[in-house]
């Protein structure tokens, strides 16, 4: 009788660590910052393309579609945003919001919607990562490109 009672001290002992272990947190539960403020302090500017995914001809192909090259980006508190072309000098006007988690950041100009995680933020530099859509490329399969920018304080 006394094994019994041994055995079922320890069954009960390790259904109690594997549940504690199946209740514990992980990373996925991390608190992210609300970005907004930081996006809001002055115009973004990119300041780096590299393409993270495919062969060399694919990374090649994926900095030429590359809509952000050469792009600064003025957000407003209010969700819009301003988009400025540097090489051509035009200004296209748009939406912005940030998820729910606070992990991606959605751009809406007219019907266009894209939407790009965001890495790392910080006051002066910022970090996004985009995967084009097969559509987008009119190509075989999705890329995946990430996007350094700087920030430059609005004078007020």
């Amino acid at each position: 009788m006394k094994k019994l009672s041994y055995f079922s001290f320890i069954s009960f002992f390790v259904l109690f660590i594997a549940a504690i272990s199946f209740v514990s947190c992980s990373a996925d539960d991390e608190i992210v910052p609300d970005p907004s403020p930081k996006l809001t302090s002055g115009l973004w500017a990119v300041e780096e393309f590299t393409p993270t995914s495919g062969t060399i001809e694919e990374k090649f192909l994926l900095s030429i579609v590359s809509v952000f090259e050469d792009t600064a980006y003025v957000f407003s508190s209010n969700g819009s945003f301003v988009s400025k072309d540097c090489f051509f000098g035009t200004d296209t006007e748009g939406t912005w919001s940030v998820s729910a988690d606070n992990k991606f950041l959605s751009l809406t100009q007219g019907q266009t919607t894209i939407q790009v995680e965001i890495v790392d933020i910080s006051a002066t530099n910022m970090t996004w990562r985009r995967t084009f859509t097969k559509e987008e490329l009119e190509y075989t399969k999705e890329l995946t490109g990430v996007y350094k920018l700087k920030n430059y304080p609005l004078e007020e």
